[in-house]
């Protein structure tokens, strides 16, 4: 946490009512709600009746990472089963917005990146089950960092999905077709990412800064969307602010599972450090001896990963490994030298490299990561 963001204001961001009555104040669009003592099931249940409303979400005071969050609650029963099964004191039950999850990061004000959360799912082959094709994307999964942490699992919550959807875990679902897993789009329970910044409508923007001057104090934050579209205007559509989190994850935009990456926490270090600007460079490298069939260009995936170095390596037909590093003077001094290394099997016998224009470099490396090829 930069000592931009007080602890006030922490602690405001952890309260979603605070939360709520600061955005209010300030004009932004938020859904309808109310604040309960958990134990209140008389309270709770006597203002969903009152509301009107169709359907509703139940959610912890004070959460994070969507732990204990029912969404499309549409009955009063339900309600009150979901508030027995809170552990917290207090709770919010608020309207349930349709449409799609969105994370907006707003850094010293301005939009870095914006990505929208699909709640677990996966498509159907006509071949292997639904259990099976759980255990397929998992696999997919673990090769991506930051989601890798994260498996799709078949809980209670999800077979009692599949259930709604009139098949089972041993259902074979025709190729296409799309099985959603989960209610909640959260990556923690297995949610994709999708990176959409380029999608993002000037109003939303405008909004996102507006929710970021709401709340005191604050260096950069998570802001939570929920909107039909959010390529089209706020004004065609319905939409609502439903949580601001000023601690929230960057690795989702440096690795989403579809689109484009984000250099979040460069775009965070830029701000709080506008002087300080390390220095870039890009080479090219070329590796001779024992780097092939030996895991070395995984070696060289992992290091990269760690020291925020983008490029690739390859095979060549003389089989050397060839690569371009791009990154911060002393981050690429360090890959060459641990590219000299290698893993245990590899047996580097010497390397050769050039200095390259960093624009010549990004435009042969690819998504701004680095990859294998």
């Amino acid at each position: 946490m930069p000592y931009q963001t007080t602890a006030e204001t922490r602690l405001i961001t952890n309260n979603k009512h605070k939360t709520k009555r600061l955005l209010e104040a300030s004009g932004i669009k938020i859904p309808k709600g109310m604040v309960f003592n958990t134990q209140d099931l008389d309270g709770i249940s006597d203002w969903y009746e009152k509301c009107g409303l169709n359907k509703v979400v139940i959610k912890p005071l004070s959460g994070s990472s969507g732990k204990g969050v029912s969404v499309g609650v549409k009955s009063q029963e339900e309600l009150i089963a979901h508030a027995m099964l809170l552990n917290d004191k207090k709770c919010v039950v608020e309207e349930h917005v349709e449409g799609g999850d969105y994370r907006l990061l707003v850094v010293g004000g301005k939009l870095i990146s914006a990505v929208r959360r699909h709640p677990a799912f996966v498509i159907g082959d006509g071949v292997h089950t639904i259990r099976e094709l759980v255990k397929i994307k998992n696999v997919s999964r673990s090769r991506i960092p930051y989601v890798a942490k994260y498996k799709i699992s078949l809980d209670e919550v999800a077979l009692e999905l599949l259930n709604e959807q009139g098949v089972s875990e041993s259902s074979i679902p025709e190729s296409g077709i799309k099985v959603q897993l989960k209610r909640v789009a959260n990556i923690g329970a297995g949610g994709d990412s999708e990176e959409v910044t380029s999608l993002v409508h000037p109003d939303f923007t405008e909004i996102s800064k507006k929710v970021w001057r709401s709340i005191p104090d604050l260096a950069y934050c998570g802001i939570d969307l929920l909107a039909e579209d959010i390529s089209l205007p706020p004004s065609s559509q319905d939409w609502a602010v439903i949580e601001i989190n000023a601690n929230c994850d960057l690795p989702m935009h440096h690795f989403p599972l579809l689109g484009p990456a984000v250099d979040a926490a460069g775009a965070l270090v830029n701000y709080l450090f506008p002087d300080c600007r390390p220095e870039r460079k890009a080479i090219k490298a070329t590796f001779n001896g024992l780097v092939t069939k030996v895991g070395y260009r995984d070696f060289l995936l992992r290091k990269a990963v760690r020291l925020g170095v983008s490029g690739y390596c390859r095979n060549n037909s003389q089989g050397c490994v060839e690569a371009i590093f791009i990154g911060s003077c002393v981050a690429v001094e360090e890959m060459l030298d641990l590219a000299m290394v290698g893993p245990k099997k590899a047996l580097v016998k010497s390397m050769s490299f050039i200095d390259i224009p960093i624009h010549e470099a990004q435009s042969d490396s690819h998504d701004g990561l680095f990859s294998i090829l």
